[in-house]
Order: structure tokens, then C-alpha cells, then sequence
């Protein structure tokens, strides 16, 4: 772990409300904890390190974890135990916000014509359907290793530990110019534990 903005992190760590930005890359948030570990895509983080790797937090010590567009990059096999490590780590109350693209959309987009065909929206260049399941490849930050279905993300918040009813989806921010569910977003809440 490197600790690059000391000074914030100890300000919000002490404040009482802690929020954590995963996999921050260009999308830095003052109020947040900024953290990623690539540096070729991240600017102005505040802590360098494997968002994998929470325990350099407590159980029950954060308020807020935000995540978008970060777990497509770890891979299908590391996203159960990223949820997991996220519920351990927020309160009671507490509040994971993350969206990611949905597979489900993009092949059927893609399947609704012939591939290649450049009658869809994003055959292939930036913003495309390839886009969305592979990444962009520009740099070692941008390849996409897992793409998911919401049935997917659903059970794997489940076995995390968040209840069904607490898990509420949302518009997405990105991607709404292919439509509202070429990304998927979900706020889930954390409850207490009988």
C-alpha cells in the first residue's frame, strides 16, 4: 500500500464518514478516498493499492464504497470475494454504489443484426459492443476480464451477504445513449446481521 495524500486520508478517515472511490482511474471525488492501483490510469488517487485487498480497513468501519466501471477489469473469479470483502468492510446502513456494462444487452444488440454488418451502433471502435466486452484496450487498465449479466451480479451480492431487497437498481450514468441497459447499476445496502 502506498499512501499518496496523507494528509486527506487521515482527514476523512478520521471525519467519522468514510467513503471509499474503488478503482478511481481519472475519477477522483474530494470527499472520497480515492484508491486504485494502476498508475497508468489513475491521477490524483490517494492511496495506491489493490482495491482486491480491503483489509487495510476494519469490519463495519466504511459508510459509502462507490465503483464504477472497475469490476469488469478484476474478472469473473475475483468479483464474488471483492463483494464479499465490501460487505465486510461497510456499517450497518451502509451503501455500495457500482455499475458495470451488462453482457445481456450487449449480445442482444449484437445479435439483433448480422455481426459486422455496421447497421448496430459499435461494430467496433471506441463505445462499441466490443468495447463493452473486451475494454479498450489502450493501456494494461483497460481490458476487461469478466462481463456480467444482472442475474449474475445479483447472485453473487447475495452469497456476499446483501439481502435481496436491499439491492435496488438504478439508472446508469454511462453508456445512455445505447439505451438504459447497456450498463447496469445497483446501490445495495448493508443489513444488520441476525
Amino acid at each position: 500500500m502506498n499512501v499518496i495524500n496523507k494528509s486527506k486520508t487521515d482527514r476523512i478517515l478520521a471525519s467519522g464518514k468514510v467513503k471509499l472511490n474503488l478503482g478511481s482511474g481519472h475519477h477522483n471525488y474530494p470527499d472520497y478516498i480515492n484508491i486504485d492501483l494502476n498508475p497508468e490510469v489513475s491521477t490524483d488517487i490517494d492511496i495506491q493499492h489493490d482495491i482486491t485487498d480491503l483489509s487495510i480497513f476494519p469490519d463495519d468501519s466504511i459508510d459509502e464504497v462507490v465503483c464504477y466501471h472497475v469490476i469488469e477489469h478484476l474478472g469473473h473469479r475475483k468479483v464474488p470475494e471483492f463483494f464479499r470483502e465490501i460487505f465486510r468492510v461497510l456499517k450497518t446502513g451502509g451503501k455500495f454504489t457500482f455499475e458495470t456494462p451488462n453482457l445481456a444487452a450487449a449480445l442482444e444488440q449484437f445479435c439483433k443484426k448480422r455481426a459486422n454488418s455496421g447497421e448496430i451502433q459499435g461494430d467496433i471502435g471506441d463505445n462499441s459492443i466490443y468495447h463493452t466486452i473486451y475494454g479498450g484496450q489502450q493501456d494494461a487498465g483497460s481490458v476487461h476480464l469478466g462481463c456480467f449479466t444482472r442475474w449474475q451480479l445479483m447472485v453473487m451480492l447475495k452469497w456476499a451477504g446483501f439481502e435481496e431487497t436491499k439491492i435496488v437498481p438504478e439508472l446508469p450514468l454511462r453508456g445512455v445513449e445505447y439505451g438504459p441497459d447497456w450498463n447496469i447499476r445497483l446501490v445495495c445496502i448493508k443489513e444488520k446481521i441476525s
